[in-house]
């Protein structure tokens, strides 16, 4: 009787401290969510000045400033799962730096270079937070399906997280 006691209160223990982890990785995997998300609020008020640097330049390409004002408006309301608008945003910026290229006085302003330099920055940081993301996922996933974990995750009908899953421009 003493080892079948013995036996419960271990299991008992051993649920418990699987169901923390699982309490963890989950927290963690949306802590890390909020951090892009925190970079992209970021980046949009950083593209917000750049619109406004490149506003002075009258002679700057017209159409190229309303893809990088429409960018900035789906970076306003964009989250760190939404794909699509990452991608737009992402050839925004990517198109406005290039053809930055042919207008030297642009190129020149320190305002400018300034914000060039922390956009490029935010985006560094959002490569390394998706990262981080896709670790803590990639470490997640796999502790819900090890054995006897699986078991525990499957009556508490746990699912694998998804990874954030972009293609680098």
């Amino acid at each position: 009787m003493e080892y079948i006691v013995i036996l419960v209160i271990g299991v008992l223990i051993y649920i418990a401290f699987v169901y923390n982890k699982f309490v963890y990785f989950k927290n963690l995997a949306k802590q890390a969510e909020a951090d892009i998300d925190v970079f992209l609020k970021k980046r949009a008020d950083l593209l917000g000045k750049l619109i406004d640097v490149v506003k002075a330049y009258s002679d700057f390409e017209k159409n190229t400033l309303e893809k990088i004002v429409k960018a900035r408006a789906l970076a306003l309301n964009s989250r760190a799962k939404d794909l699509d608008k990452e991608k737009e945003i992402r050839e925004s910026i990517k198109t406005l730096f290039a053809l930055s290229e042919n207008y030297p006085i642009l190129k020149a302003n320190e305002n400018y270079l300034e914000l060039q330099k922390e956009i490029t920055e935010i985006e560094e940081d959002l490569q390394k937070a998706r990262r981080f993301y896709n670790g803590v996922v990639q470490a997640y996933n796999t502790y819900i399906e090890k054995f006897p974990n699986v078991v525990l995750a499957r009556v508490l009908r746990l699912k694998p997280l998804e990874y954030f899953d972009f293609e680098e421009a």
